[in-house]
Order: structure tokens, then C-alpha cells, then sequence
């Protein structure tokens, strides 16, 4: 099962809604490929042909500096990491 199988699942399991920086939609809805070196463009393609992922659409779009729940976003390649300076808490 792929990464994007898994969250829609817990999307449609949980009722939860899907956070993602707007920089990085376009990959979760599979509009656009991530920057990957060419070997590995053709086996991720080749994947897909055989596994055929769900795409899942984000709920909330988010920005660098956004707060979700006391946690500021701050944006990395393909992810975000989630900090909060009056715990000194830091998510990966």
C-alpha cells in the first residue's frame, strides 16, 4: 500500500482532514512529479502502473509561518516541520 493509500484511508477511516504546505499540493493530488534523479522517475513510474495509488485532495493548504494548534509551519522539500517555542517542541 502507498504512502497516498494509507492517508486516504485514514482520511475516509477517521473523518480527518488533510494538511499540506501549497507548495507541495500538487504532488499529493499527483499533478505534478516530485524532482527525483531519472533512475528513480522510471521505477516510481513503474510502480504506479502496477499498484495504481489514489490521489487525495488536501483539506487545508498551508503557508510558511502558519500556526496549527500552537505549532508554527515551517516548509521542507516535500514536508513540513511543525515548531512551537514556548514548549521548544520541534516535529519532523
Amino acid at each position: 500500500m502507498t504512502t497516498l493509500e494509507v492517508l486516504g484511508n485514514l482520511k475516509k477511516i477517521t473523518g480527518a482532514k488533510v494538511a499540506v504546505h501549497k507548495d507541495d499540493e500538487d504532488y499529493i493530488k499527483e499533478e505534478k512529479e516530485p524532482q527525483e534523479p531519472f533512475v528513480s522517475k522510471i521505477f516510481i513510474k513503474l510502480l504506479k502502473m502496477i499498484f495504481r495509488p489514489k490521489t487525495v485532495r488536501p483539506d487545508i493548504l498551508l503557508k510558511d509561518n502558519n500556526e496549527i494548534g500552537g505549532y508554527r509551519v515551517i516548509h521542507t522539500p516535500g514536508s513540513i516541520c511543525l515548531y512551537n517555542k514556548n514548549n521548544k517542541v520541534f516535529f519532523l
